[in-house]
């Protein structure tokens, strides 16, 4: 099916997260665990937070000083990606723009792109995230630069964590602690 299994090296656990959007059988709810991270839900409370009608199942935000943009520039993107994103927040999902530019301040984001969400805001978010995501890559692809370094899997974390912070107030929140095997 529609996938981008080309670009791993550079998405990782995205590019299922992309197929799983473009593929996946829709349910009422759609998750994404990884092979040594995962949600620690005991199915009782799945079910519970279900019956609810809960939106989103997430980690727990993690904590960064002194801001998100300076966390994520020092350890693991270039500025020009954290430049390039925002720019091209503003001109492909303007409506987002502001709270990305709050968000970059912050000291809250939801790591590891792990989740349990409805499907129709899963659907909603992917739009989003990989409507800017595949902009950026796309830039470096035609300019040949070949990254290989993860860094579309780290913009992930940071439109996801836009995406979530722009929709809270609409959306039901729940979390859970991160498990990690060995």
């Amino acid at each position: 099916g529609d996938n981008i299994s080309d670009r791993n090296r550079d998405f990782s656990e995205c590019s299922a997260i992309y197929w799983i959007w473009k593929n996946g059988k829709k349910k009422k709810y759609t998750g994404v665990c990884h092979y040594h991270r995962y949600l620690d839900i005991s199915t009782e409370e799945l079910r519970r937070q279900m019956e609810k009608d809960t939106t989103l199942i997430n980690t727990i935000p993690g904590l960064m000083y002194p801001s998100i943009k300076y966390f994520f520039v020092r350890r693991f993107l270039y500025e020009y990606d954290w430049l390039l994103m925002m720019e091209t927040i503003k001109n492909v999902k303007p409506m987002y723009y502001e709270t990305a530019r709050e968000f970059e301040k912050g000291h809250f984001y939801h790591a590891n792109n792990i989740f349990i969400m409805q499907t129709e805001w899963f659907d909603r978010m992917c739009e989003f995230v990989f409507g800017v995501l595949l902009e950026i890559d796309n830039f470096y692809l035609n300019r040949r630069f070949e990254r290989q370094d993860r860094y579309a899997g780290y913009l992930f974390e940071v439109l996801y964590s836009i995406f979530v912070m722009h929709h809270a107030k609409e959306m039901r929140i729940a979390y859970a602690d991160m498990l990690f095997l060995n």
